[in-house]
């Protein structure tokens, strides 16, 4: 696991609400948790593929994403594919990946462990 937390910046969480379309965020924490939308997760899988974005700014979309999926899992929503490809995508980054899995995982934010050991390739 990662030696240090990670959490976004007040100027990423403002560039990544613009690009998934969330309205203007106040600045506060937990903001990942605040503005997760499981309505938007497939923009967010998009970006994530297609976007020229920073390590910083696909780790704030990682995290918004990831709580995004807890979240539709909550409400008894699950799209198998969108996870894989998400899980792909993470994982293709290894410094986002840790970040992930330490912030998720190691700091014992998730409330769906299998859901994010899933997303995060942990087996």
């Amino acid at each position: 696991m990662a030696d240090e937390y990670y959490g976004a910046t007040r100027k990423v969480e403002i560039e990544v609400s613009r690009l998934v379309g969330l309205p203007a965020t106040l600045e506060e924490q937990d903001w990942e948790f605040i503005y997760a939308d499981p309505t938007r997760i497939e923009i967010m899988v998009d970006l994530l593929s297609s976007a020229q974005l920073s390590t910083d700014e696909r780790s704030a979309l990682c995290s918004l994403m990831i709580a995004s999926f807890e979240k539709a899992f909550d409400g008894g929503e699950v799209n198998h594919e969108l996870m894989d490809r998400a899980a792909q995508l993470i994982g293709a980054d290894p410094v986002v990946l840790e970040r992930m899995r330490f912030f998720w995982l190691g700091q014992g934010m998730s409330f769906h462990q299998d859901l994010t050991q899933r997303l995060l390739r942990i087996t």
